[in-house]
């Protein structure tokens, strides 16, 4: 093989070279437009459910308020166990919420002002002395 042909085979070498760069390039900048897209579609879809878990725990934070406050109207005595259970149920929604998202809202002090004003003016949880029996 002579220098010139030696030369023009490395040309050809560096030429195809050159366009399989190019082709990656394409590749990567294509790749890169669909992951952001990809992002975005999942970062609106994210969105959608903290709404929806947003709204959700409103709801049920108003029918657990609701519920608490017909129970100080109605003056129901329900067992100290019940009312154990419905503060541990409040703990874990609080928590699972909190999980969610740290940044979103925080809950404990909702939680905490439901607790005092549904279930603390209730006779047997405020003055345990005069505890007679459910409904008594």
């Amino acid at each position: 093989m002579t220098r010139h042909q030696h030369w023009i085979a490395t040309q050809a070498v560096h030429a195809k070279l050159n366009q399989f760069e190019a082709m990656l390039k394409d590749t990567n900048v294509r790749y890169e437009e669909r992951a952001q897209v990809q992002r975005i579609d999942l970062n609106n879809q994210v969105q959608e459910l903290n709404e929806k878990i947003e709204t959700q725990g409103n709801e049920l934070k108003a029918t657990l308020a609701m519920q608490g406050h017909e129970l100080l109207h109605r003056r129901i005595m329900i067992p100290i166990k019940t009312h154990a259970t419905i503060m541990w149920m409040l703990k874990c929604f609080n928590n699972k919420l909190k999980k969610r998202s740290k940044h979103d809202f925080d809950l404990s002090k909702n939680v905490y002002a439901l607790k005092k004003n549904a279930f603390n003016k209730i006779p047997i949880f405020t003055d345990l002395k005069g505890f007679v029996g459910v409904g008594g």
